[in-house]
C-alpha cells in the first residue's frame, strides 16, 4: 500500500491482527511508529521506513482487546499472570489458549455453591491453577489439533482434545472460534471453565502410609529409632 492509500484507521497484518493508523497532515503513524520515509517501491511491492520496531499483539493484548474475556483478563490480572503472557516477558515463549468467554464464568458461579459472584471467584486460592489449565506449551492452530491430551501449564493437569478433525472439543466444550492470531501464540475460544482436577488430601500419616505401601521395614527402622510417636503426630515432615 502506496503511503498516500494508508488513510485513518486499520491494516491488516499478514499475520492477520489489525495495525492502527493515524494521519496528522503530513506525519503518518502506523502503530505508534512514524512513517520517515514513504514509498521505497520494489520489483513485488512498497516499503515504508518507520522509526521503531512494532511488536504484535500479545496474547495479553488481544485478550483485553475482546470484551468477551472481560472476566477471563480480570482474573489473570488477580492472579497475577496477565505480564506472563504479554511483551513485559521478555523472550516469552509461545503458547496456546482455550480462552473462556464471559458466559463460561456466569455459568461456572452459578453452578458451584462455594462462589457466592465474581469477586469470591477472583479470590478463590487456587485461581492461578484453574486460570493455568488453559494455557498449552507452543502454538497449536486449529489445523494441528488431534485426539490426544495437551500438557498445560498447571502442575499436573491435562486437557483431552476430541473430534479434532470435525468439530474440535477440549475436555468435552466445543472451540467456538479458532486460530486467533497473536505474536507470542494464539487463541481458541472456548465456552466453559476448564476446571483441574481436584486434588485428594492425604488421609494417612507418615507411619500409616508406609505401612499401606508395604514398607514393613522402614516402619520398623523407624520404630526401632524412636521415630515413629514423632512421624504419627501432626507435625508436617
Amino acid at each position: 500500500t502506496k503511503a498516500e492509500a494508508l488513510v485513518e484507521g486499520d491494516v491488516m497484518s499478514f499475520q492477520g491482527t489489525n495495525i492502527p493508523v493515524t494521519v496528522d497532515g503530513a506525519k503518518k503513524m502506523v502503530d505508534g511508529a512514524e512513517v520517515t520515509e514513504a514509498d521505497v517501491m520494489a520489483t513485488n511491492g512498497v516499503l515504508h521506513v518507520i522509526n521503531q520496531v512494532m511488536l504484535p499483539p500479545s496474547l495479553a493484548d488481544m485478550l483485553a482487546d475482546d470484551p468477551d474475556f472481560g472476566i477471563f483478563v480480570e482474573a489473570l490480572e488477580a492472579a497475577q499472570l496477565t505480564a506472563t503472557f504479554g511483551w513485559a516477558n521478555k523472550g516469552g515463549a509461545m503458547h496456546t489458549v482455550f480462552a473462556p468467554m464471559n458466559g463460561a464464568f456466569d455459568n461456572l458461579i452459578a453452578g458451584d455453591s462455594s462462589i457466592a459472584d465474581k469477586e469470591a471467584l477472583l479470590a478463590l486460592p487456587n485461581l492461578a491453577d484453574i486460570l493455568k489449565n488453559h494455557f498449552v506449551p507452543g502454538k497449536v492452530m486449529g489445523a494441528d489439533l488431534a485426539d490426544e491430551e495437551l500438557a498445560t501449564l498447571h502442575s499436573t493437569a491435562k486437557l483431552t482434545v476430541t473430534d479434532a478433525a470435525t468439530a474440535p472439543k477440549v475436555n468435552g466444550y466445543a472451540l467456538d472460534d479458532l486460530d486467533r492470531p497473536a505474536g507470542n501464540g494464539v487463541i481458541h475460544k472456548i465456552g466453559a471453565v476448564l476446571m483441574p482436577p481436584a486434588s485428594s488430601s492425604p488421609t494417612m500419616n507418615l507411619i500409616e502410609l508406609a505401612a499401606d505401601k508395604s514398607l514393613a521395614n522402614l516402619a520398623t527402622a523407624l520404630e526401632t529409632a524412636e521415630l515413629k510417636t514423632t512421624l504419627e503426630g501432626a507435625e508436617k515432615y
